[in-house]
């Protein structure tokens, strides 16, 4: 063989190595979805990934409320980015609380408010360090993955997906030396939680949040609330504030503007409503308690002073010393908050401010090695002028909470 052969054998080679470099590299960027979509501004609803993806936070995009939720099991809209569609608010942080006796102390793990990680769970799947799982139709029918044994399964013992697009994180009590509201958690409790939407038109701004609690603990859970949590910003103008709110009928917790965002020419608000408990659905579930807390401070329903023990009595819809809630227009008892007309601003309404919200169900006893149920939703809502924004708030609330072959 000559030397000019050589040479051109030697360039075919380079050339047919090259091309399986790119073709390799371009796979891995194909099977990536953190590469895509994943934390940036891009759109993923057109690829149908099929490859298991996981991460520290993931987020839903297939709907118009777009959520993320992070390892702690945090749900949120802390970057800008996750926010499109025209909704100009941000879901700063929203979250699970549960409290009750545990070997006749009070224990309290919560979700989305306090110092250091926000949380009092860390992620553990199959006894190791886990991470959260972004899910698709795709990835459940793709047979080559192989997924954690503490995943959502269907009665065939198969993964199951809810919904059409699914964030998913297995939580277990944190072990490290917390502080605050958060010093002490549950021994052995440990949370499946899943985020989901639908691609169904009722529902496009709506996200569902759904909780399998176990106590693993060798301790019956005693006198235990469930509850969820939610700080909604929506600071549009110069009140500096939103409001929270309680409609007594549909038992819906909800917050609203009264500023008009600069995105777009509507008010905004966000619902919130228990669909499911182990016991009740749709309708038929029965709030215990509605709370309102307030940012920083000290007062009877400021987060600044919140601890185990208040979170057990916030979740009673007691003040954080553990005192009755009275309702300052009416001056009777009352465990729902802000249950007044914000239109007519009859009865207890509230002020612009930074508030936060707490809805309950309970109380429960969780036997050890027993599990319990939660599904929460969290929709928006917009309307001309406060009056059709309420009146919307409460008309979606109902047909979702009426609907359970939509959600089930």
């Amino acid at each position: 063989m000559n030397t000019q052969n050589l040479r051109q054998k030697n360039c075919w080679l380079s050339l047919f190595d090259l091309k399986i470099v790119i073709s390799v590299l371009l796979l891995s960027l194909l099977g990536c979805r953190e590469e895509l979509n994943i934390n940036d501004d891009s759109d993923n609803t057109d690829y149908e990934l099929s490859d298991i993806v996981k991460g520290r936070e993931q987020r839903l995009t297939k709907n118009d409320f777009r959520i993320g939720l992070n390892e702690k099991g945090l749900v949120s809209q802390r970057q800008r980015s996750y926010i499109k569609y025209g909704w100009p608010g941000s879901v700063y942080g929203a979250g699970l609380w549960i409290s009750g006796y545990q070997n006749g102390e009070i224990r309290a793990n919560v979700v989305g408010i306090g110092e250091n990680t926000n949380s009092s769970f860390d992620p553990v799947i199959d006894s190791e360090v886990g991470e959260v799982y972004y899910v698709l139709p795709s990835m459940i029918e793709n047979p080559f993955n192989e997924w954690p044994e503490s995943f959502p399964k269907n009665l065939q013992n198969e993964p199951k997906l809810f919904g059409s697009e699914m964030c998913w994180v297995q939580l277990k009590s944190a072990t490290s030396t917390l502080t605050g509201i958060h010093s002490a958690a549950f021994d052995g409790l440990s949370v499946s939680q899943s985020i989901y939407c639908l691609n169904e038109d009722a529902s496009r701004n709506a996200v569902f949040i759904r909780y399998e609690i176990e106590n693993k603990s060798e301790f019956d859970l005693r006198d235990v609330y469930l509850g969820f949590y939610r700080d909604i910003d929506l600071f549009f103008g110069s009140t500096n504030g939103d409001y929270v709110g309680y409609d007594s009928q549909w038992q819906i917790s909800y917050t609203f503007s009264k500023e008009y965002p600069p995105e777009i020419n509507r008010l905004v608000g966000v619902g919130c409503a228990v669909l499911k408990t182990d016991e009740q659905i749709g309708a038929g579930v029965e709030l215990y308690s509605h709370r309102y807390i307030t940012r920083g401070d000290s007062t009877r329903f400021g987060e600044g002073v919140l601890t185990p023990e208040s979170a057990y009595w916030a979740l009673k819809g007691l003040d954080n010393n553990g005192d009755d809630m009275i309702n300052p227009v009416s001056g009777e008892t009352t465990r729902y908050a802000l249950d007044g007309n914000p239109i007519s601003r009859d009865g207890w309404v509230d002020d612009a401010r930074d508030s936060r919200a707490l809805i309950s169900v309970g109380p429960i006893s969780l036997e050890s090695y027993g599990k319990t149920e939660l599904l929460i939703v969290i929709y928006v809502a917009y309307g001309s002028d406060l009056s059709s924004l309420i009146t919307n708030i409460k008309l979606i609330g109902s047909n979702l909470i009426s609907n359970p072959g939509l959600w089930l």
